[in-house]
């Protein structure tokens, strides 16, 4: 971490979470600094913070302790409280007796206190230059997180706010979500072609009237979900419609609109339009069933970033980081997926 603390240089890091601490100043009294045992030592101010982080005071030699800086704070959350751990995420058990074994048991140490914390979690990649003792600029793209910890619904809405500031600086590469317990996804429908919708239900009539098919635009509002799920292709990959009676059933496009300064405040909005053809309906009704199977790691673009064979001490990858995704996504900790949900189309007119 110390790359991106030099006193007197600046740095994207210095910049972002700064930004971040200060638009979040006034729901927190103070910030916390971890030692690498997990225990607290110090609070400061967000002025005290700045001046620490911009002279230099913050930079450390000692070994990252993660599984006990995550026990330490998960024990410390109230009720609706959130907390939003930032490190490089290396796992470096220097000093402790045999590290090597300590490192096998990484993931099983991570998923066994993510597990009974019953928390849900959002991990934020952003990138920084980093800069070395000399003064001279490593690299423009060193990864560090956010570890977003809480109640599932304010734990998005602080993920959300966070990256908009992040992306805007162009240093947001992605996040992965864990311990969430997805409902039905919110959707709405466009208007509809061919056909006909009763009323604010997922029900549509008079199906066939002019010609053998129909097309319903489907809206789903995706901001409490991860960002990659706005990414079409992604989409494309994740969602699934299949008819009940052998109707024909295509996607004839998909379209996301996002926003990320909803009332002029912080707040995203991410709004997927799938257009579903349907055709050769052979009975006077189909029940299409739709769902998004949301992605956890198998789709990142922080995969760059997830090499351990350059050691611990490469500023272009983050070591150890993939045992504690693996650890924070094994069973009892993954995310529960979204339930089905269901559109009826009928041939009569009502």
């Amino acid at each position: 971490m110390n790359g991106f603390f030099r006193a007197g240089q600046p740095t994207g890091f210095k910049q972002d979470v700064y930004e971040v601490m200060s638009y979040y100043a006034g729901l927190t009294k103070d910030i916390n600094i971890m030692t690498n045992d997990g225990s607290v030592a110090g609070q400061l101010s967000l002025a005290q913070f700045q001046t620490a982080m911009n002279t230099g005071a913050l930079e450390c030699n000692a070994s990252t302790q993660v599984p006990v800086m995550l026990q330490n704070i998960v024990s410390r959350l109230k009720k609706n409280d959130v907390a939003v751990l930032i490190s490089d995420m290396k796992y470096s058990p220097v000093g402790s007796a045999a590290p090597e074994v300590l490192l096998t048991q990484y993931a099983a140490d991570v998923a066994r206190i993510a597990g009974n914390s019953k928390k849900a979690y959002s991990l934020i990649c952003a990138i920084s230059d980093y800069i070395n003792k000399e003064g001279r600029v490593v690299t423009n793209e060193s990864p560090y997180y956010y570890l977003v910890i809480g109640e599932q619904d304010k734990v998005s809405a602080v993920r959300n706010g966070i990256a908009i500031m992040l992306q805007r600086q162009k240093r947001f590469v992605d996040n992965l979500e864990t311990g969430y317990k997805y409902a039905s996804c919110p959707y709405d429908f466009g208007v509809p072609k061919n056909v006909v919708r009763l009323e604010k239900q997922p029900t549509f009539y008079g199906y066939g009237e002019a010609v053998d098919e129909c097309v319903i635009p489907l809206k789903l509002k995706l901001e409490s979900y991860r960002w990659l799920m706005s990414n079409k292709e992604v989409l494309k990959q994740c969602f699934t419609c299949k008819p009940k009676y052998s109707s024909t059933v295509s996607v004839e496009s998909f379209d996301v609109e996002e926003c990320n300064n909803v009332n002029l405040e912080l707040k995203r909005s991410a709004v997927a339009t799938i257009k579903i053809k349907v055709s050769n309906m052979p009975s006077d009704m189909e029940v299409l069933e739709w769902n998004i199977n949301i992605p956890y790691d198998k789709l990142t673009t922080m995969v760059k970033f997830l090499d351990d064979s350059k050691g611990e001490n490469d500023v272009t990858t983050s070591y150890s980081l993939t045992s504690f995704i693996r650890g924070i996504g094994q069973d009892g900790v993954v995310n529960y997926q979204p339930k089905p949900n269901y559109i009826l189309i009928s041939k009569n007119s009502l």
